[in-house]
């Protein structure tokens, strides 16, 4: 029981320490010790990077003092709150830095390359929301200058105001540094995303592509006339004029002209013309028959004859 309640106090007391700690980061500028710096803490307040600053630790604040800082906010009248919000944030690494371990930047990280707060806005384009902090060990000279590359502008370190290791860091520089696409990144807030995502997809050229090449090409490609001329053509006349002459001629020709002049002609003549021959003039049609007939003819003559002879010598 004791125990727990031992590490109970421990957590408390190190949640407390970790947002006393974190909350100095923002507001140990008000101290005497950082009243040069006072027109970058009010912009900071005023824009509300205070309050993000004061939700992290291990940072690094890049300060500037009131006459450099106030020269460039007069120097761009045009800027925005966000504008010069970005700009405050380009001013916070999200690493800490003490007077000597930002000397070895080019080892700690590649090529000395730093995060800032500006980064997780999501509004810095490419590089934009990073930094190159470089050492000179002749000159003793630390320089930090956009990532970006073709950027001209740099700062270079002024002195160590103070540090809180390993959460708060201040270093001071000797002018403000500014994002090479800041004014590009402020120009895509909220109207063009909303109109540009519904006209592009349907003016989109590959929606066209599709619809034309696929309709078009395999209704007039070669490979579909190939087959429909070959095989039609070759088994249509082929076979069908085949079977159709020379079985269709042969039987019709051959064994119906045949038959019908040979069974039906030939009985038509024997049993139709024969046999009344022999009822009224068969015995006349043989060579017996002729001279038998002969001699009926001459018979019946000569009966007549003898009939009349008798029939006048009655009358």
């Amino acid at each position: 029981m004791k125990m727990s309640r031992v590490l109970f106090g421990i957590f408390v007391l190190v949640t407390l320490a970790v947002a006393v700690t974190a909350q100095d980061c923002a507001s140990a500028l008000n101290g005497p010790e950082f009243a040069e710096y006072s027109a970058q803490r009010d912009a900071m307040m005023a824009s509300g990077v205070a309050s993000e600053v004061m939700a992290r630790n291990s940072l690094t604040l890049l300060l500037i003092k009131n006459g450099p800082f106030a020269g460039y906010a007069s120097s761009h009248p045009d800027y925005t709150t966000q504008m010069l919000a970005d700009v405050l944030r380009y001013h916070v690494l999200l690493t800490y830095y003490d007077s000597e371990t930002i000397k070895q930047a080019n080892t700690l990280n590649a090529d000395g390359v730093v995060t800032t707060l500006y980064q997780t806005t999501g509004r810095a384009n490419g590089m934009d929301g990073f930094v190159n902090i470089t050492y000179n060990p002749t000159s003793n000279v630390v320089t930090v200058m956009p990532s970006t590359i073709g950027s001209t502008t740099m700062t270079t370190v002024v002195s160590y105001p103070k540090a809180v290791p390993y959460n708060c860091s201040y270093v001071e520089v000797s002018n403000v540094l500014e994002p090479v696409g800041l004014k590009a990144a402020q120009l895509a807030p909220t109207a063009p995303p909303t109109t540009a995502p519904t006209p592009a997809p349907m003016m989109m050229g590959p929606v066209e592509s599709p619809m034309e090449a696929p309709m078009s090409s395999p209704m007039m490609a070669p490979p579909i006339e190939s087959p429909m001329e070959s095989p039609m053509e070759s088994p249509m006349e082929s076979p069908m004029k085949s079977p159709m002459e020379s079985p269709m001629e042969s039987p019709m020709e051959s064994p119906m002209e045949s038959p019908m002049e040979s069974p039906v002609e030939s009985p038509a003549e024997t049993p139709v013309m024969m046999p009344p021959m022999p009822d009224l003039e068969g015995p006349a049609m043989g060579p017996s028959s002729a001279v038998s007939g002969a001699s009926l003819v001459n018979f019946d003559i000569a009966a007549l004859v003898a009939s009349a002879v008798v029939i006048a010598a009655i009358f």
